[in-house]
């Protein structure tokens, strides 16, 4: 099955009178989160992520606001297997560390771009906690301005224009869900999923989506937190 459930198998016990009957009950989230839920216009492209990241050093992320790159694509080192961090570097005359950024994407040959493209990359980073940091980010084919890649890491919908990135639907039962986020283009809408790809035709060429939204319902732990990231991607 594509989707996962949301809490592990659960047995129900009734005990009667004449003795113990046990009823096992499987609760799945896709029932119960896509009741109600837009039409889901896509198809499976198969298991997948991606996200933006930049060098630990990088002068530019520590700034407040967005930052930019732009250059020809000068290398594309493909990671090592049983990894997915893809690390672009682009031509220019920027110091090394200005133009170098990471793709954590799985897998790497659904990639828009490959070695001579030139790439507008505009991003924005923040910190998460002790060591932790997410990135918004936007790739554009530099001479086109065409969107190749949308990475959103906080969720925004601001991240994706000309995108609806809609509401998950909440669940009643308490705990962590990790639910499916509809995303709607150009009158078509994904149904995304954490971990998959999936691959929706529209009107201006098809895309690859894929994202979740975390919410947790009655008590949570202390650091636990609801969020949202979703990553867009220009199929080939």
């Amino acid at each position: 099955m594509r989707r996962r459930p949301f809490a592990s198998r659960a047995a129900l016990t009734a005990r009667a009178a004449a003795g113990t009957v046990a009823v096992a009950a499987t609760l799945l989230w896709p029932a119960a989160a896509r009741a109600g839920a837009p039409h889901d216009d896509s198809t499976d492209a198969g298991k997948g992520r991606a996200a933006f990241g930049v060098p630990p050093a990088k002068p530019a992320a520590a700034k407040p606001g967005p930052a930019t790159m732009t250059g020809k694509v000068a290398a594309v080192d493909a990671p090592p297997s049983g990894t997915y961090f893809t690390t672009v570097t682009l031509d220019g005359t920027a110091i090394e560390a200005e133009r170098r950024f990471t793709l954590r994407i799985d897998p790497p040959y659904v990639l828009p771009f490959k070695v001579g493209d030139a790439l507008a990359v505009t991003y924005q980073c923040f910190k998460a906690g002790p060591g932790a940091s997410f990135c918004d980010a936007t790739l554009r084919d530099a001479a086109s301005g065409a969107v190749l890649m949308i990475l959103c890491g906080s969720g925004r919908p601001a991240c994706a224009p000309g995108w609806v990135i809609g509401a998950p639907r909440p669940l009643a039962a308490p705990g962590r869900h990790d639910l499916p986020l509809p995303m709607t283009h150009a009158g078509r809408t994904a149904i995304a999923d954490d971990g998959v790809w999936r691959k929706l035709a529209t009107s201006d060429g098809p895309w690859l989506v894929t994202g979740s939204a975390t919410r947790w319902t009655g008590k949570r732990p202390p650091e636990a937190r609801d969020f949202t990231t979703y990553a867009i991607v220009r199929a080939r």
